[in-house]
Parts: C-alpha cells; sequence; structure tokens
C-alpha cells in the first residue's frame, strides 16, 4: 500500500493515519464513531482520506469557531488538513511526505 507512506512519509504513516481519525472524532464526537475509510487519489498520488459514509457529519472547531453540517469526503478533507498540519509541526525536521 503506497497511499500512507505517499501523503504522510514511510517514516510518519502510521502516526499520520491515525492522526486523521483522532481530528475526526475531535472534529465530529457526535457523528463519527469510527469504521472504515477510502483513500483519494489522482493520477496515482494521495490526496485524502475520508469516511466510508453516505451521512453527513456535523464539524465543530473549538479553536476556530467553525460550525457546519458537511459531506464525509468533505469532512474526510478537513481531518487530513488538521493532521497534516498537526504533524508539520509536530516533526519539522523530516518535512511531511519527503518520502
Amino acid at each position: 500500500m503506497a497511499f500512507l507512506p505517499a501523503l504522510f512519509s514511510p517514516a510518519l504513516m502510521l502516526i499520520g493515519e491515525r492522526t486523521v481519525y483522532q481530528f475526526m472524532s475531535w472534529l465530529a464526537p457526535d457523528d463519527y464513531t469510527g469504521g472504515l475509510w477510502h483513500f483519494h487519489e489522482r493520477g496515482g498520488q494521495p490526496l485524502f482520506l475520508s469516511p466510508d459514509a453516505d451521512k453527513r457529519f456535523r464539524i465543530f472547531c473549538e479553536t476556530n469557531g467553525y460550525m457546519g453540517e458537511v459531506s464525509a469526503e468533505a469532512a474526510g478533507i478537513i481531518a487530513t488538513l488538521f493532521a497534516l498540519s498537526h504533524l508539520s509541526d509536530a516533526v519539522p525536521e523530516r518535512g511531511v511526505g519527503s518520502g
């Protein structure tokens, strides 16, 4: 599976995946209870992860005050971006995604 190492780097792929799931739990605690996820790619390049769900998720972000209802794909994009941002601050010397 080349998706996770390409998105987060081989050294951070498991941490990165788990971080996406944790952010999703934090952003949508009433609607997200775990489950399967889709790995979205374009042209063989990883883009984002999203919950395998047909429902919408109520997102609330304490740090910026955003509150809204979004699709599963949009929720996955948000959680993936939060994870990438978090990892880039947590491990600046490695450079997230630099194989």
